[in-house]
This record gives C-alpha cells, structure tokens and sequence, in this order.
C-alpha cells in the first residue's frame, strides 16, 4: 500500500531558506572538505516508476531517496522535505521511522582546523552569553520569589496588624530582616489565593452574565410593558401613512397584475405562489405554537388539575434527574389525550395576486434596507482605516505578551511593571476581600457580644461573617434599586450579590462539609485506635490548623471516593433507583450555574440531605461494625499505629516499599472496580430475586453486558476483541456513560414499600459485615505471616495491613483466572497452563536477580556512601542489615529507573523501551539477563568491590594499620563516586564542547546541507554486522 504525505500549509516554493538549498546533488565523501563543484545529479534506479516528489507530486530538479520508503513516496524535493520536517517538527520518517541525515557543504576557504584565536573568541562570546542569562535569571528568581512574596506579607501584617498611627512608619517595617523566611512563605501563599481568586471572579463573572438569572440582573421586562404602548401608538400613524402608499401602489400593482394574468392566460402558464411568502407564513405559525403551548397547559390544569410540562422543557427538582423521572397518574395523562385541543389550522392557500402582492411588499422592504446599509457602510468606511491600524497594535501586543517577556526572562525591565501592577492589585485585594470583611464581621460579633470570646480561628469566622453581613446588604440595596428603576446600579449589586452567594456556598460544599465527615468520621473509629475523645480534643488544641486539615483531607476522600461508588452503582442499577441522587456524569450537570440559579434554602435543605446520608454511611462502615469486634474479638483492637517502635521493620525504607512498590501494584492491578461491580450485580439479583424487586433494581441493558462477556471467553473473539475492538469498546463505553439512558419500566410487585425497606434494611446489614470482614481478615493475615518470618508481635497495622491485602489479592486474581480458562474447556486450560508455567519459570528466574540482588547491591552501596561516612566515628564499626538495605534498594531501583526511562538517550533507557514494548506476553527471559541484570550487576560489583582493593593493595604496599585502612576505606567510596561523577562531567563538557567548535564552524564557513540517500547495500552489511 502506498502512503502519501499531504502538503504542508506553509510550503512554498519560495519559502526555503538559502542555507538548505543544496550546491549538488551528490554525496560528499569527505564532510570536513569543501566541494568546489557540484557534482551530477542522485542516481535513480531505472526499475523505479513513480519518479515524484512524495510532498510537492512534481518531478522538476533533483529527486533524493533518504529513506527506507518505496513507491511512489520514495522521493522527494530537498526544499520540500525540508519544509516539511519544519511543519511537523520531526527528524525522522515518520512511516519508516528511519531519521534523515543532511551532508554540511562548506566553503572553499575553510581551513582544516579552527584557529585557536576564534574558539576563544567563541568560548568567550558563550561564556558571556551564559552569564547574562544567569544575572537575569537570578534577578528575575529574586524578585518573583522574594521581593513580591515578602512585600504581599508585610503589607498584609501592615493592614491587619498596625494601627493608624504606626501607618506612618509602615514602608520602614517592608526592609526588616526579622521573619525573613516565614513572610515569604505567607506572601506566597497570599499571592497564590490572590492569582486564583482574581481568575475565578473573572470566570464566574462571565458564567453570571452568560447563564445567570436575567431577571436579577436586568429590569428591562417591567419598563418594556410602557415603552411598547407609546411604540405602538407611534407605529399605528406611521403604519396608517405607509398603508396608504401601499395602497395606492397596489392599485398600480393590480392593472399590472390584470395585464400579466391576461398574458399567462393567452399563453396558459399558471405561476405557483412565491416560495418566499410560504416562508413567512411558516415562520408566522411557528411563532404562534409558543402562545398555544401556553393556552393549552392553562386550560388542561383547569380542567384536570394537572399540568402538562412544555416541548423540551422540564421543571426542575433537586432530588432528581431527568433521566430518572417516573412518570404517574396514568389515568390522568389519558384523560389529557383525550381533551387535547387540535393544532392551530395551517393558513388558506393564498390566491396568486394576493401572494404577488405580499412578495413586491417584501422585495420593496429588502430593496429599502440594502440601501440604508449601503449608505451607513460608506459612513462608517472612513474611520474603518484608522480603527485598523489600533485593532493592528492590539493584536501586535497580544503576541508580544509571551511569558517569557511577562516575567522577564527575555531580559528587558518592562516586568518590574508587571511586578507593581501585582504588587498594587494584591494591597487592594486584602484590603477589599480580607480586612473590610474581617472588620464589618468583627464589629458584628462585638454588638452580640462574642468579641475576644472565640478562642479558634478568631479571624476567619470574623470574616465570614462579614461576607454575610455583606450579603444581605447588598441584597437589600439591591430590591431598592429595583424600585427605584436604577439599571446599572441594580445589575452591578446583582452580580455582586451572586459572587458572594457562590462563595458562600462553595466554602459550605467543599471546606466545611468534609470537615464535618472527617471529624464525624474520626469519632466513630477511636475504639480502631483506642484513644478518647477528650484526647483527641487535646489534640485539636494543641494544633488546631493541623487536625482541621487532617480531617478536611480525610473527608474529602471519603466523599469522593462516595461519589465513585455512586457512579459506579448508576452503571449496574436501573435508571430510576438513585432517584435522589444527582448524576455526576450528567454532561449538563454544572454545579457552580446551579449556585447561580438555585435560592439558598434549595442548597441548604441539599446540605441536610447528604449530611444524615453521609453521617448514616460512616455509622455503618466504622461505628457499628468496630463495636461487633470489640465484642466478639476484644484482642484484635486496637490497630497499632505509633510510629516510634524501636523495631526493625519499622524503619523508613519499610515506610518506602509499602507507599512505593506494594500499594501501586495493589491498586494498578487489583481490578477494584470490576470486583465490586461483580459483587454488587451478584447480591441485586440473590435480594432481588428473594423480594421479587431484581426487575426494579437492576437494568436489561447488564443481562446483554453480561451474554456479550460470557461470549468474550471464547478464544478466537478474544482475540479478535484483542485484536482490533478493544481501545474502540473502551471509548464507546466512556461514551455511553456520559450519556443519560432512558428510562425502563418495571414490574411494580404488591407490597412494594414494604419491600424496599427490607431491602434497605438487608443492605444495612451487608455493608456492617463487609466492613467487619475488611477490619478483619487483612490484619489478621499480616499479623500471622509476620509473626511466622520474624516472631514478633508489635508491628505496624500498615505493614499486617498491606501483606494481608496483597495476599487477598494474589488468591483472588489466581482464582479468577483459573475460573476463567476452566469456564473456556479443557483444550484451553490445558494450553493456558503450559503456556503460563512456561511463562512464570522465565519471568522467576530473571526475577530472582532483579528483585533480591540488584536491589540488594543499590541498597548496600547506598548505604556505604551516604549513610556510613555520616553517621559513624572513627572508632565504630559499621553494622550492617541487609533486609533494611534490600528494602532501600527496591525504592532506589525504582526511582533510578524512572531517571533512566527519563533521562537521555543510552542504553539502559533503549533496553527498557525495548522491554516495555514487547510486553508480558513476549517476555525473552535470555536477552533480558544478558543485556540489563548482567550489566547492572558488574557495574555495582565493581563500584563496590573496586574501592576495597583499591585501599587493601594499598595498605599491603605501605604497610598502614588496620585503623587507618578501616578509615581509608570508609570515606573512599564516597569520594570514588566524586571521582567518577567528575570523569562523566568532563567527558560530558568535551562533547559539549566539540559541539561548540562545531558551532563556530558552522556559523562562519557553512554554506548549506545536502540531503543523504539511503543506500540499501550499507545497511545491509552493518545489520549483518
């Protein structure tokens, strides 16, 4: 199959610069020579048919082949591919992936080696050039990073802290150097609450305007009810002249019509009405099925009592979606069907004087307003020029505006603006959105009393009250500007009202109620840890900022991690069950325009909602199910979490593995979400099936999810699924879930109240044994594993925790999968065994070497260098562990491979690309052992074991004593690595500076590239190679 590259947009034929035309067509054999005369053209194989250039399709000038492509895209234009690698910023071929190469061609003149005057010369050009760009750099760091941020603090402490009279003193306290470092971190977080609170008021001021209720912002409907009489009134007399023009020139219009109805006639052509004027009797009933809409609704409630919603429109209820609407009152809707009033009547066909008549009036009217255009278009064209050229320095401004010359690091002064412009728009920012509120809030509390009495967090709840000091004020202001007709005042507090108003709430949504999950949530789990509630009161006084940010953070992964659960129940259940829930995965769900929209008591009566649900949740997760193992298993509680066992495994490098290595691979390849889907799906159908409900609870749709993956155990369409369907079956399903499903009936059974609260009450009970099962079985599996390797008892609850855990999942996924390929027939399971036991004795003998000894040899070498230099004296002994030191190695093996995988091109970075590639399935144990543990083993060997004889062959020549070679040794591995680290560096500085020699050469005596065939032969005989 032949592949064609598009043109690029920018190419021309013109557009080449001259440095990347070639002189010749030809290969240089000798880069470093200069080429006096081009050469003949390339050689093209005569075999070839498509002799075109694969961008441009031309086979004018010279034609190269630079890549392993064939066909008609195995030429092409230098200028072209050229023109193309700058569009698609890409050195390589991008269907073969062979990188181009460009032949230099340089001047006659070139001497053979560069003088030594112009390498200096260059050297100090660069040098200079590096130095300035690191002045800026430091000046540009310095001002961002400590003048603004000390600057906002002090002016802040200035405006909270000082009185009026210190005021004056106030540009002296900005220079002091007490609290250096702490007002720089405080004016860094203010400037990070001032840049995103400026970006979300200009955000929310734009959703107001664009979504927000007009009529809380304009009051032009009562005016209009006015103006419309006094514009009627107008229209009438114009309209009572225009009808008498209109008539006299339809008279005229008639005898002309009489004359052409005579000619149609003679000659017996009939001419249809004007589609035109079908239009505008179309539009005309369109506009009226609006008003009917109404009528009709009116009269149905009158007569039913009931009130049928409008086309697309729907009322709005908090407690549902419209996806799990249930629609009732059956008899009554065919009662509607019965009374429905009949559409309004299309209008008469218009006789054909009539419809001409109409259409010359229009014609008339469109003829009238191009001429008013035309003449206010030649009005307005002698200020369009003028406006250009302002319109022209907007845009040049806009795309000077860079980062780069908004923060300063272009190197020009026009950022110490910027910097006052922050600086200024911050002092007004505290001084409007922090202390008038604070003070208005603090006056407030000093009217009722409560001034000076609060002992926690004094200023913010001074200030949140002032916001809703603020906030009534302004709505009171508000409904007066309404009375008195002042627009621009009336939409100006209304915007402001409903700013606050959404501040408001989103500090109740997202501060104060996972505060209150968290504190809720640490109450109802102290017998997990066996602590008092005056404890943690002690606590909460002692670090007040603390614990409220530890419990704002613990709540708020509960409540998202609610949320998923709810998502994930939507995708199991019918569409109705959650009724009461909103749909997060609503594409029209968009809570910050329900803030907008909704009254305040609508949230409020939301808050209570999900409160009493989520308070109610806690209870049955943690509360009740720790009281039942208090009392059933008493020495199971409390978890041991205290951080200051003086055991081994308590170590940090332990803390490490288990955040590092256990818990990713817990949660990348648990399959959390399909195995409580299962669960779930499993216990509707056994309750649902027992209370006759499984049709009401689960949806038709999961039956067919169900048959299409019972179908998917079958070899060839897993394959096939594989294959080719199934990145596609995963967006289709992504898509389905943003998509709201219809709603599906159910049979209703008798009794169904009370058998939905058996059902609540039967889930109740499932989610308390759950959560029993859960604070049991991991621990307890941990703490017997543990206590059968090591025989001790007093560990972390983190580590029990996290071996049960990955124990459970190890029997869980060997379950599954051996339930899977049994379910496939034996033919299956017995290829699946022996390809997978074939598998696992390669994947166990590469990773013994790379989970015991690499990890083994970083950690024990991590330890030589950094760990014991520092920490012994010279008369201790080093004390080796070698578990602790395989359990740093796992972290450090990690993290030295992501730098590699990150890091430039070598060859450990290609091996692991490679590795990566070929997948688990492709895994070549031999080529892995050969080219990655082998290699890495010698190079740890030998940074270990080097320094060693390095100092006992050096203590056996001159004789040392045995202390001072112990000392020797000690401090040789950290400076070896110094040794090492400063070869790589100058190696690393050599090449860099070839690169600069190259440069220079570059720069004066190079003048242009010519494009490299692909010579197969060669190729060919380095692959042999």
């Amino acid at each position: 199959m032949e592949v064609e590259h598009e043109q690029p947009p920018e190419h021309e034929a013109g557009s080449v610069d001259a440095s990347n035309r070639p002189s010749t067509s030809s290969e240089n054999p000798n880069p470093e020579e200069p080429c006096p005369q081009p050469p003949s053209d390339p050689i093209i194989d005569d075999n070839d048919d498509h002799l075109m250039c694969r961008v441009c399709r031309g086979n004018e000038g010279s034609l190269y082949y630079p890549c392993l492509c064939t066909g008609s895209i195995k030429y092409v234009h230098q200028e072209c591919l050229v023109e193309w690698l700058k569009y698609s910023k890409k050195e390589v071929c991008e269907l073969c992936n062979h990188k181009y190469s460009f032949q230099p061609i340089y001047r006659q003149d070139m001497p053979k080696a560069l003088p030594i005057l112009e390498i200096l010369r260059g050297v100090l050009i660069s040098g200079a050039i590096m130095v300035r760009t690191w002045i800026i750099y430091t000046i540009v760091m310095t001002t961002w990073l400590g003048i603004v941020p000390l600057t906002a603090a002090r002016i802040y402490n200035c405006i909270f802290y000082l009185s009026f009279h210190d005021i004056v003193n106030a540009p002296f306290q900005l220079f002091k150097a007490e609290h250096f470092f702490n007002d720089i971190l405080k004016g860094s977080l203010l400037l990070l609450v001032f840049v995103c609170t400026f970006i979300s008021l200009v955000w929310l001021r734009e959703q107001i305007i664009i979504g927000g209720p007009q009529h809380f912002l304009n009051i032009e409907a009562e005016e209009n009810e006015g103006e419309d009489d006094v514009v009627n009134e107008n229209n009438e007399s114009s309209d009572e002249s225009e009808d008498d023009e209109e008539d006299e020139d339809d008279e005229e219009d008639d005898d002309e019509d009489d004359e052409e109805e005579e000619e149609d006639s003679e000659s017996g052509y009939e001419e249809d009405p004007v589609p035109e004027f079908r239009e505008e009797g179309e539009a005309y009933v369109a506009r009226r099925r609006v008003p009917f809409e109404e009528r009709r609704r009116d009269i149905l409630e009158a007569r039913h009592g009931f009130r049928p919603q409008m086309p697309n429109l729907g009322i709005y209820d908090d407690m549902r979606d419209d996806e799990n609407e249930v629609l009732e009152n059956d008899h009554v809707l065919q009662n509607v069907q019965e009374d429905r009033i009949p559409p309004p009547m299309e209008p008469e066909p218009i006789v054909p004087r009539a419809a001409a008549r109409a259409n010359r009036r229009i014609r008339r009217q469109r003829e009238n307003e191009e001429a008013a255009a035309a003449a206010a278009a030649a009005q307005e064209q002698g200020g369009a020029g003028d406006q250009e050229d302002n319109w022209r320095e907007w845009d040049r401004f806009g795309d000077e505006l860079t980062w780069q010359r908004l923060l300063g690091l272009d190197g020009s002064l026009i950022f110490l603006e910027h910097v006052f412009w922050v600086i200024s728009l911050n002092t007004l920012f505290t001084a409007t959105f922090a202390y008038f509120p604070f003070r208005i809030g603090n006056w407030f509390l000093s009217v009722i009393g409560l001034h000076g009495k609060i002992s926690y967090f004094p200023s913010i709840v001074a200030m949140l009250l002032g916001y809703i000091q603020i906030a009534i004020i302004t709505y009171v202001i508000h409904q007066i500007m309404l009375q008195f007709k002042m627009k621009m005042m009336y939409r100006f507090l209304g915007i402001m009202f409903l700013i606050i108003k959404v501040f408001l709430l989103v500090f109740l949504e997202i501060g104060f109620f996972p505060v209150m999950c968290g504190c809720w949530m640490d109450v109802c789990t102290l017998p997990l840890f066996n602590i008092t509630l005056s404890q943690r009161i002690a606590t909460f006084a002692t670090a007040p900022f603390m614990s409220i940010f530890l419990h704002w953070m613990v709540g708020m992964v509960y409540v998202f991690y609610s949320a998923s659960f709810v998502i994930l129940l939507r995708e199991i259940l019918r569409p109705g069950v959650l009724w009461f829930m909103r749909n997060l995965n609503d594409p029209d769900f968009n809570p910050i325009q329900e803030m907008i929209d909704l009254p305040f008591t609508r949230h409020f009566r939301r808050l209570v909602v999900s409160t009493t649900l989520f308070f109610s949740t806690i209870l049955l997760i943690f509360y009740i199910p720790l009281n039942i193992i208090s009392s059933l298993i008493p020495s199971l509680l409390p978890y041991n979490v205290s951080m200051s066992a003086e055991t081994p495994l308590s170590e940090i490098s332990l803390e490490l593995l288990i955040l590092q290595v256990v818990m990713p691979a817990i949660l990348e390849h648990a399959n959390g979400r399909g195995f409580i889907k299962y669960g779930v799906r499993f216990w509707c159908k056994v309750v649902g099936a027992a209370l006759d409900l499984d049709q009401y609870l689960l949806s038709d749709n999961n039956n067919n999810n169900q048959n299409n993956n019972n179908n998917n155990n079958d070899p060839l369409r897993a394959g096939n699924n594989q294959a080719g369907g199934g990145l596609a079956a995963e967006h289709q399903a992504l898509l389905l879930l943003r998509e709201p499903r219809a709603y599906e009936p159910y049979n209703r059974p008798s009794l169904f109240g009370v058998r939905v609260s058996i059902l609540l009450v039967l889930m109740s009970l499932t989610t308390t044994l759950s959560s029993v099962v859960v604070f049991i079985v991991p621990a307890s599996i941990g703490r017997f594993i543990i206590l059968m390797v090591s025989g001790q008892t007093n560990v972390h609850e983190m580590y029990t925790v996290s071996l049960g855990l990955y124990v459970c999942w190890t029997i869980g996924k060997f379950g599954a999968v051996v339930t899977k390929f049994v379910r496939g027939g034996p033919h299956l399971f017995k290829r699946a065994v022996v390809h997978y036991s074939y598998l696992g004795m390669r994947l166990f003998l590469v990773a013994i070497p790379i989970i015991i000894v690499l990890p083994l040899l970083m950690g024990t070498y991590f330890q030589l260098v950094f760990f014991t230099p520092m920490r012994l004296g010279y008369q201790q002994t080093a004390l080796m562990f070698p578990y602790q030191d395989w359990a740093m190695g796992v972290v450090q093996i990690k993290i030295f491979g992501v730098i590699a995988v990150m890091g430039p091109d070598w060859w450990l970075k290609t091996e692991l690309d490679l590795l990566v590639q070929r997948g688990i399935e492709n895994f070549a144990a031999l080529h892995v052992f050969v080219r990655i543990v082998v290699p890495c083993i010698l190079y740890l060997s030998t940074f270990i074991a080097f320094p060693v004889v390095v100092i006992k062959f050096y203590a056996f020549i001159s004789g040392a004593d045995p202390e001072f070679t112990m000392l020797l040794l000690r401090f040789s591995y950290p400076a070896f690595l110094f040794i090492t680290s400063a070869v790589v560096f100058i190696r690393w500085q050599v090449v860099k500076f070839r690169e600069l020699a190259e440069k220079i050469k570059n720069d004066r005596y190079l003048v242009g590239t010519q494009l490299v065939n692909y010579e197969r032969n060669g190729v060919r005989a380095t692959a042999a190679q």
